[in-house]
C-alpha cells in the first residue's frame, strides 16, 4: 500500500466502526504515539522516534490529559507533531481513571431478553496496531489524520454477557484491542 504523506500535525481521533447496543461503554486512554518504521537499508544503528499525541498547548511528548472516551459516539483525542520520517504503528495506552472507578472499561446495557448486565474491566494495556500503510511526514506534504477504529458492537456480540461479571469486564476489553485498527485519511 502507498504510504500516506502528511506535514507534521497529525490529528488523532477515536473512531466507532459500529455503537455497541449498550446503555454506556467508555473507555480510558492514557496516552497514544507513532512508533517510526525500522530502518531497512544497511546502516547505522539509530533509535526509532516516538512522537506523542498532544493538544496544541503541549509541548509535544504527551497527551495533555488523559481522557475517558465513549465508544458509542468516539472522540478526537490529540495531535502529533512528529518529526520527519516514516511511521509504521500507533501505540495506544489503556489505564485504570478515576473517573471510572478505578477500571479501564465500563459498560453497561441489557442483553435481548431484558436482562440488566454490567461489564468493569482492569488493565494497563498497550496496545501497538500496524498502520494500514506507512504514515510519511513531510514539510511538503497536506495535512493527514489518524484515525483509531474500534468495533465495540462486534467486541460485544463475541463475548458471554452472562458470565461472571469480573471476566465479562476483561473478556470485553481484550475483545475490544483485537478488533482496534489505526486507519490514515485527509482530514
Amino acid at each position: 500500500m502507498r504510504p500516506l504523506l502528511a506535514l507534521s500535525g497529525v490529528e488523532l481521533s477515536l473512531r466507532v466502526a459500529s455503537p455497541p447496543d449498550a446503555e454506556e461503554m467508555a473507555l480510558h486512554v492514557a496516552d497514544a504515539a507513532l512508533i517510526a518504521c525500522p530502518e531497512t537499508r544497511a546502516s547505522l544503528p539509530r533509535p526509532l522516534s516516538v512522537a506523542r499525541a498532544h493538544h496544541a498547548a503541549r509541548d509535544g511528548s504527551q497527551l495533555d490529559e488523559a481522557q475517558v472516551v465513549s465508544l458509542r459516539d468516539g472522540a478526537a483525542l490529540g495531535r502529533f507533531e512528529p518529526p520527519v520520517g516514516r511511521y509504521c504503528a500507533l501505540e495506544v495506552i489503556v489505564t485504570p481513571a478515576e473517573a471510572l472507578d478505578g477500571w479501564t472499561l465500563r459498560a453497561r446495557g441489557a442483553g435481548p431478553d431484558g436482562a440488566r448486565w454490567a461489564a468493569d474491566g482492569y488493565a494497563i494495556g498497550r496496545w501497538r496496531l500496524p498502520l494500514e500503510a506507512p504514515l510519511e511526514i513531510d514539510a511538503d506534504a497536506p495535512p493527514a489524520a489518524l484515525d483509531l477504529v474500534v468495533d465495540p458492537a462486534a467486541a460485544l456480540a463475541s463475548v458471554d454477557t452472562e458470565s461472571a461479571v469480573e471476566d465479562l469486564g476483561l473478556d470485553l476489553l481484550l475483545a475490544i484491542e483485537r478488533g482496534a485498527v489505526a486507519v490514515g485519511r485527509r482530514p
